[in-house]
């Protein structure tokens, strides 16, 4: 029957009547009797039958192309040509299942027949045969690549599907056959499906020996032929380009499914880390230049995608061996690799956008993208300060310390390089690491002032390294910024000031403290020692830093006049704001310790004015005036305020010169200095009533010259408060001396304001106040 077919399509040129023997063999031959009644007895003979019915029916369309022009496109030459080797295909594998590569071999044997074919009728050059040729090259080149697979592992039928769907696409695609690539898109499916069940059904000891890799490499260049085959369907067929992306998808899934299999099943820890994150990157840079020859959208964006795959996996394989909480890894379980190529490929691909749309001012992307990649940046140098801290030596400090120290160098370096880099390539968005510099020196500010002001405690050697890093690189970062593009914000550049300059004038007293302490504590010569008479007024910690305090302020005054670094480009704030806070912020502690401490500076005698606590209280209200007459100069609309910071700065002036008198006298008259015993000495009461009266005549005086009403009643209810005090307090220490003392010569002052000092006249104070 079948010779019979081969002469009729042959001869007359017709191949329907070869339908009705080709499903009587395949269904009843090697079909009904191979299932039922077959053994491995029988081989030759079914062998020799199956060989015979595939020449046959393969030959039947060869002798038909010879007469006419194949066309494909009725039922009865696509089922003799595509069904003829499949239904062979089948029935070998039934026949040769138990033999050693025998379906490789059988894979092999078919494709070779059909590129052999293929080989001669694409020689002959007739163009009835183009669409033969066309077919059995792809035939040929499906049962080839079944070769690979069938010789490693039996399992792998359902990659060979997944070949066979894509030639089903590809033909249909081609021939505009909706239900030939609707049937190969199906073939696919179940190719899929197949190969996750068989991947269930293994335990780790088989897979480890069942070369996964290659059929999920199968499966994903089968996925991603038909993604291009979708993409470009011959003339007629509609947009298939949804179905397309999604095959591309599916194919980028099953790349990284086997990258990500054959890790989980060899390594674990941070070499499974390091394993998955490069090849995601592999996968990544395939998809990129995917997306640069074919100018795909969906494989630009899968490249992101994969790079989100690595991360992901790359937290899934360390989560469990990583503490959250201690800074330093322990036995290295970080991997180090992945976490720098993480980093290294989002910046590649943030410069990538960023050159494609450099003007573009509404993406976000490659911000975003920066971001990504100095957080992964800022954990590798983490994970590398962690593992390198044993290499300094332990006299630096503690471990912590050292790791800080090489955190800072490393976040100092990368700030340098990509503000310098940012001008460089004309990338402003590079300069952003910059914060994170500025962050990190915020920080270790904060803990720097946290210990000496908290612990009195110098920090470790590695500790200030850190510190002094960071600050140099910030001030590199402020003055190379502008240089690189837009200006910083007024409000940020005051608040990186206020920091950077705050910072170091904040330690320079607790610092200045635990040395002098140190240093004075005890004598270095023995002569002294021996002695027993070094003594050493604590005091003295307490003032010598505060002059370097006022020091430090004045020269920021300086500059900031001279508009000179470290006060540009926000000298005026440093005019207006800064030194004036700074000189409040000095005073309060000067208050408290002029209320406090009498003055002593052993081992030295106690001397009025030259001693440690009058002289820092002079410094301070001459660095007041100061201030105050650069802030005049500045701000002509507020004086009202600034006269009330003199009146404020006078008063704070004769408080200082009382108490210092009261110190004085404590140390000079041998009394305890305490409120109770200074007011219970009939001298020291004498001292004040003849220093306030002398007080309230000055300012009579300069009231009467000046002719200023409002200061003469100052003075007069001054000297209101020196006569009740004659009466209520120093009357009340009877007769002695001091008291005769106060009364005269608060008598002869009266006598003085009444000559010296009148009461301004009203022409006077018109005549003074008619130019203001």
């Amino acid at each position: 029957m079948s010779a019979c077919s081969f002469w009729r399509s042959s001869v007359r040129g017709t191949s329907s009547i070869c339908l009705v023997p080709f499903s009587r063999l395949g269904l009843l031959g090697p079909g009904a009797w191979g299932g039922l009644q077959y053994t491995s007895n029988n081989y030759a003979s079914a062998q020799a039958f199956l060989i015979l019915f595939f020449l046959c029916y393969s030959g039947i369309p060869l002798a038909f192309a010879g007469r006419k022009r194949t066309r494909l496109q009725d039922c009865v030459d696509v089922t003799l040509v595509m069904g003829t080797p499949l239904l062979t295909f089948g029935f070998q594998v039934g026949l040769v299942k138990d033999m050693p590569f025998g379906l490789a071999f059988s894979a092999l044997g078919l494709g070779g027949f059909y590129l052999v074919v293929g080989t001669m009728l694409w020689r002959a050059g007739k163009e009835r045969w183009r669409v033969l040729v066309q077919t059995f090259a792809v035939l040929g080149a499906i049962f080839g690549t079944l070769t690979i697979p069938f010789a490693l592992d039996a399992r792998w039928t359902s990659a060979a599907w997944a070949l066979q769907g894509f030639g089903s696409v590809w033909f249909g695609l081609r021939h505009q056959r909706r239900a030939i690539w609707i049937c190969g898109l199906s073939l696919q499916v179940a190719a899929w499906i197949s190969f996750t069940i068989a991947l269930s059904n293994l335990d780790s000891d088989a897979a480890l020996t069942a070369n996964l890799w290659l059929g999920f490499l199968l499966l994903a260049g089968s996925a991603y032929a038909v993604a291009v085959a979708l993409r470009r369907p011959n003339g007629g067929e509609q947009d298939l380009s949804p179905l397309a992306s999604t095959a591309l998808v599916l194919a980028a899934a099953w790349l990284l499914a086997g990258w990500y299999v054959e890790a989980f099943l060899r390594f674990s820890g941070a070499t499974l880390a390091n394993w998955i994150v490069a090849d995601s990157m592999l996968t990544a840079l395939l998809l990129y230049a995917i997306s640069l020859r074919t100018v795909w959208p969906t494989a630009r964006r899968l490249v992101l995608a994969a790079q989100i795959a690595g991360a992901i996996g790359l937290a899934i394989a360390v989560a469990p061996r990583l503490s959250w909480i201690h800074m330093i890894e322990s036995g290295d379980a970080m991997p180090l690799l992945g976490v720098v190529i993480l980093a290294v490929a989002a910046l590649a691909t943030s410069r990538t956008l960023q050159r494609a749309a450099p003007t573009d001012a509404g993406s976000y992307l490659p911000a975003s993208l920066l971001l990504w990649s100095g957080i992964w940046w800022v954990c590798a140098l983490n994970v590398t300060a962690g593992r390198v801290i044993d290499y300094l030596p332990s006299t630096l400090g503690s471990g912590h310390s050292r790791w800080l120290a090489l955190y800072a160098l490393g976040i100092a370096a990368t700030s340098t390089a990509c503000v310098r880099c940012g001008l460089r390539f004309a990338w402003p968005q590079l300069r952003g690491f910059a914060l994170v510099c500025w962050a990190a020196m915020s920080i270790i500010t904060l803990r720097l002032l946290a210990q000496l002001y908290g612990a009195h405690a110098l920090p470790d050697g590695a500790f200030w390294i850190a510190w002094a890093i960071t600050c140099l690189s910030s001030e590199q970062a402020m003055l190379r910024w502008d240089a690189s593009g837009s200006l910083l914000e007024r409000t940020v550049l005051q608040i990186l000031h206020t920091v950077r300059t705050a910072g170091p004038w904040l330690a320079l007293w607790p610092t200045g403290a635990i040395l002098i302490d140190g240093w004075l504590a005890t004598p270095t010569d023995s002569v002294l020692i021996l002695r027993d008479s070094w003594i050493t007024d604590a005091a003295w910690s307490n003032y010598l830093p505060t002059w370097a305090m006022m020091l430090f302020l004045v020269g920021l005054l300086r500059r900031s006049v001279m508009r000179r670094w470290p006060t540009v480009p926000i000298s005026d704030w440093y005019q207006s704001i800064a030194v004036p806070v700074g000189t409040v912020l000095t005073m309060l502690p000067i208050t408290l310790w002029n209320l406090r401490h009498d003055g002593a500076m052993a081992p030295l005698p106690y001397l009025p004015l030259l001693n440690p606590l009058d002289l820092t209280t002079g410094f301070v209200l001459l660095l007041w005036v100061v201030t105050l007459r650069q802030l005049a100069a500045r701000a002509a609309s507020d004086q009202p305020v600034l006269r009330t910071l003199r009146r404020a700065g006078a008063v704070a002036a004769w408080l200082w010169f009382n108490l210092m008198l009261l110190r004085s006298a404590a140390h000079y008259l041998g009394i305890d200095c305490r409120l109770a015993e200074l007011a219970a000495s009939e001298t020291v009461q004498a001292l004040l009533s003849l220093t306030w009266g002398a007080s309230a005549f000055v300012l009579m005086r300069i009231a009467a010259r000046t002719a200023k009403r409002r200061l003469w009643w100052g003075g007069a209810f001054l000297y209101s408060i020196v006569v009740a005090k004659l009466f209520l307090v120093d009357l009340a220490n009877g007769g002695s001396i001091a008291r005769v003392v106060s009364f005269v010569g608060v008598g002869l002052l009266l006598l003085l304001v009444g000559y010296l000092a009148p009461y301004p006249k009203a022409s006077q104070a018109a005549s003074t106040a008619a130019p203001v």
